[in-house]
């Protein structure tokens, strides 16, 4: 997608971090999905980075019964569904999210944006 808008290599380099870092953050990376405010939520939704990461800790948690652990520490959670509800993950929308993915095709249509325009610009 940075390739299609910027002219350059070196115009592209500058804009990718400016457009990744939200995806990143916003994609339960570095920030608890249940702690995004209100009014951001909706760049959850926008990251690929909010799906996958989602789909692959719902693998990792859902069929862990117990976690052992010493009880000195009152933090540890219980079982893999306290894991998931503390980052506000749902069991269920593993399905989803791997059908969003298959849908969104994000690296078949990027493939067909750059073809684009390096066939514009050869007719240019």
């Amino acid at each position: 997608m940075v390739s299609c808008i910027a002219t350059r290599a070196s115009v592209a380099l500058s804009i990718a971090p400016t457009m990744m870092v939200p995806f990143v953050l916003f994609g339960g990376l570095f920030l608890n999905a249940g702690s995004v405010p209100v009014y951001l939520i909706w760049l959850k939704y926008l990251s690929w980075f909010y799906y996958g990461n989602e789909a692959v800790v719902i693998t990792q948690w859902k069929d862990i019964d117990t976690i052992y652990c010493n009880r000195e520490n009152s933090t540890c959670p219980e079982n893999g569904a306290a894991v998931l509800r503390s980052l506000g993950f749902d069991e269920v929308s593993t399905i989803n999210n791997s059908e969003f993915l298959k849908k969104k095709d994000i690296h078949l249509k990027n493939f067909i944006m750059v073809n684009c325009k390096v066939l514009k610009s050869f007719y240019v």
